[in-house]
């Protein structure tokens, strides 16, 4: 059963408005393909590898359930879209989910947001990081064609008690920490939390991050972010919360942060500092002032409880390491890829 205390923060999102350079970042063309004949629909762009191969994405094919009556193929709603709904291709058998967003206006912040997206998608290419299959065009919609994940996300894992021991937190993580890696090398810094990290199977731990409406570009790794903030706040770094209105912060570092509340969330089946939707919540204040707690952990605001789930030294280190509010004394994604690779060394030898 779903502990109270662990309810999902997807609502709590806070939208920033930040500025991105259009010049160093212009939105992706998209390719215009032949039409066939027949069936599809007028006024449609495919961007895909044939233009016959994704015809079946339509908007008229993203059915919302109506009781009694229809049950539809919606997935799930997401933070700035119309739904995401499962097609199937007639000609494969394949299935994916199709993310379904309403044309914004331009020159509107929704259509910074947007272009932003396509332009990070079309670039993506890691195992561990959702795929752009085809983006389709019609007057009223976008209709982002990604891959469909059977098994939901991680979120729901955690919640379903899935994940039961600290070796298969540890397994998860580390593909995490992977796809991070990746996205990181190419200047591109996420909003993580466990609901934007979606399971392909959980045999193999194979994940994707996914939803990238929140990331930011950024011109190189060393690059700071100004920004009013933006985020859920129970992932949220101190400095989202301390520099927002006046000052630059690391991207990497906050990414940091977040990945160590993941990782705390997957083993504790809670978060560390509470969290300011759903049942029980906290006030957003009391939240930001725990996470702002600069005193050594375990502290009055973050203990590693249950006791059970955090038995190991090195697990209490790195996640101290991770959640160290100083951002420039935060461990770095490189540095928990060494002690990861040490570890695994370890155990082998």
């Amino acid at each position: 059963m779903l502990f109270r205390s662990l309810d999902s923060v997807a609502t709590g999102d806070l939208y920033s408005d930040d500025e991105w350079d259009a010049a160093m970042s212009p939105s992706p063309a998209v390719r215009s393909e032949p039409r066939a004949a027949a069936p599809a629909p007028d006024n449609v762009t495919v961007a895909a590898a044939t233009s016959d191969e994704f015809r079946f994405v339509t908007a008229a094919a993203c059915r919302r359930p109506v009781p009694g009556r229809e049950e539809g193929n919606l997935l799930g709603d997401g933070t700035g879209c119309d739904g995401v709904f499962r097609l199937t291709s007639p000609i494969t058998g394949t299935s994916y989910a199709v993310k379904k967003i309403r044309r914004p206006r331009p020159g509107t912040g929704a259509a910074t947001n947007l272009n932003r997206e396509l332009q990070i998608l079309h670039g993506l290419r890691h195992p561990g990081v959702c795929r752009l299959h085809a983006h389709v065009q019609d007057p009223s919609y976008h209709l982002l064609v990604l891959t469909l994940c059977e098994e939901g996300d991680l979120f729901e894992l955690v919640a379903n008690r899935s994940i039961a021991d600290e070796a298969t937190a540890r397994e998860y993580f580390v593909r995490i920490l992977d796809a991070l890696g990746y996205l990181h090398s190419i200047n591109i810094f996420r909003d993580l939390k466990l609901e934007n990290i979606l399971v392909r199977s959980s045999v193999t731990r194979e994940i994707e991050i996914n939803d990238f409406g929140h990331s930011r570009l950024c011109s190189s790794l060393s690059a700071g972010v100004h920004s009013r903030g933006y985020g859920t706040v129970a992932y949220m770094a101190p400095e989202m919360f301390q520099d927002a209105d006046n000052s630059d912060y690391d991207p990497a570092a906050v990414d940091v942060w977040s990945l160590g509340v993941m990782l705390y969330v997957m083993l504790a089946v809670g978060y560390p500092f509470g969290f300011d939707s759903g049942p029980r919540c906290q006030t957003t204040r009391e939240v930001r002032r725990r996470i702002c707690n600069a005193a050594p952990k375990p502290n009055s605001d973050f203990q590693f409880a249950p006791a059970s789930s955090f038995a190991s030294e090195d697990l209490r280190a790195l996640l101290c390491g991770m959640l160290t509010v100083d951002a420039a004394r935060r461990a770095t994604i490189a540095q928990i890829r060494d002690r990861s690779e040490e570890r695994r060394v370890g155990k082998e030898c």
